[in-house]
């Protein structure tokens, strides 16, 4: 499959140098990561294939079958959507001027493919993983910093993530970047990718308010803000991550005191945990701050405190 991919990209003037598969949970998304003489992008291809032609491999496709085809591409057509109207998000390759995305056949299923760029580095979670690896709280601080501000921009073009976390946060060297909007709600219209009644997001870092769903709720950027208290804890002491605290535990603001008041007791650090970790980890999405500007201020603030 690979080399049909390969020269496909070839022919619509993609200059492939190298080309690897990346492992990923999902069974229905394909992921490669490509390298061309002046770029780095992913490619991710979903198959759409409708159920008729599972079962029919030679049935034609027909009108009705292509409104089937249309119908699953739906929710990754508006994920590519709201991609573009984030600036911090990966955007799609453009050939011509045009978005790449395309359907193709292969072995008797149908996929829509598509492009984007790539953020060079790990994902924060590879990085948790590693048991001795922890990072100071001026780190911590940047950290913080910086996903404010992606959140501010994701706010300003009006989206909501709703599945921050640290596989989907791509770190190289000391700057972070966002990736996956699979989830995001778009607060200037009824577009939500998700079902109503569903929750929401990664069980561990999913803000209190996405538990239980209902119709039309006010998104805002607060509820972005929850999983980052929960993250920079996880950062800060290798013994709140995943593999030895439970997602229940990990949620008691006792516990997270606990755990990073043991870690760094300096009066940064117990400013940092006061006025932002305290303050993001409310469970009432209304007393997460005011605005993220005020959060960005306050973070910006203690940072210059550090020696």
């Amino acid at each position: 499959m690979m080399e049909e991919i390969k020269q496909m990209l070839i022919n619509d003037k993609i200059n492939v140098i190298n080309m690897e598969r990346v492992k990923i949970p999902s069974g229905q998304k394909i992921v490669y990561f490509i390298d061309t003489d002046t770029e780095k992008l992913v490619l991710k291809m979903v198959d759409v294939t409708p159920q008729i032609l599972t079962d029919e491999p030679e049935h034609e496709i027909d009108e009705e079958l292509q409104q089937e085809i249309n119908l699953n591409s739906y929710r990754i057509i508006e994920e590519i959507k709201m991609s573009k109207h984030c600036p911090n998000f990966p955007q799609i390759k453009k050939i011509e001027n045009k978005d790449y995305i395309k359907y193709i056949q292969l072995n008797n299923r149908i996929y829509l493919l598509y492009i984007e760029e790539r953020f060079v580095g790990e994902t924060l979670e590879k990085l948790l993983l590693d048991i001795k690896k922890e990072f100071t709280i001026s780190e911590i601080l940047d950290f913080l910093i910086q996903m404010a501000k992606h959140i501010k921009i994701m706010s300003s073009s009006g989206y909501v993530h709703r599945d921050i976390k640290p596989n989907n946060i791509i770190v190289n060297g000391s700057n972070y970047h966002i990736i996956d909007g699979g989830i995001c709600k778009d607060t200037n219209s009824n577009i939500n990718l998700t079902v109503t009644g569903s929750e929401i997001g990664t069980k561990r870092y999913l803000a209190p308010e996405q538990e239980k769903i209902i119709k039309n709720y006010n998104w805002t950027f607060q509820t972005d803000l929850y999983p980052l208290g929960i993250i920079a804890t996880e950062m800060l002491n290798v013994k709140a991550r995943r593999f030895v605290t439970s997602n229940e535990d990990i949620r008691d603001i006792q516990i997270v005191k606990d755990l990073w008041l043991s870690k760094d007791n300096s009066d940064v650090s117990q400013k940092t945990f006061k006025n932002i970790i305290v303050t993001v980890l409310n469970k009432i999405k209304a007393l997460r701050f005011n605005n993220i500007d005020e959060c960005i201020q306050q973070l910006e603030n203690i940072k210059k405190e550090v020696i």
